[in-house]
């Protein structure tokens, strides 16, 4: 973990002066042990524009000290990107393929994600793959937005 994340910031340091955007995606990455310390690590060399893309379901977890929510927060991260297919909790988790042990955000969960968030520095945007077993039609785009919106979402993309 010291060699990765060592490695990491020899890298970033040198890519720093082509002013790149940071986005961290794929898997889960508020599942990841290290997750803090690199977000710590792109506020400290002050990447212009930086990016999560998370299904929710582990920024609650505490790291060095605080929820990775909070350090979203601490550390400047300007966009958090709720991946979501569904306003259906159980279709999201089936279309998801949450695993039964793991932590699943459900709609509480990214209700009290939106409370933390909304008037602070930190926007979301809900994205949302449009599939023929969820959100398929203008109906159910509509339907998406209204239910996100009642949770405090303002911010929606459909892909």
């Amino acid at each position: 973990t010291d060699e990765y994340l060592t490695r990491l910031e020899e890298v970033l340091k040198f890519i720093r002066p082509l002013n790149p955007s940071i986005s961290i995606t794929g898997g889960e990455p508020s599942m990841s042990p290290i997750l803090t310390d690199v977000m710590e690590i792109v506020d400290r060399l002050g990447f212009r524009k930086r990016t999560i893309t998370s299904n929710g379901s582990g920024l609650f977890i505490k790291q060095n000290g605080d929820t990775i929510l909070n350090n979203l927060k601490k550390y400047h991260w300007d966009h958090l990107n709720i991946s979501r297919t569904s306003w259906d909790d159980d279709v999201n988790k089936r279309i998801m393929r949450y695993d039964d042990e793991k932590q699943y955000c459900d709609s509480n969960m990214i209700k009290d994600i939106l409370q933390e968030i909304n008037g602070t520095d930190l926007h979301h945007r809900f994205s949302c793959l449009l599939l023929k077993e969820s959100v398929n039609s203008v109906g159910n785009i509509a339907r998406y937005i209204e239910f996100y919106n009642k949770l405090g979402a303002n911010n929606f993309i459909f892909r």
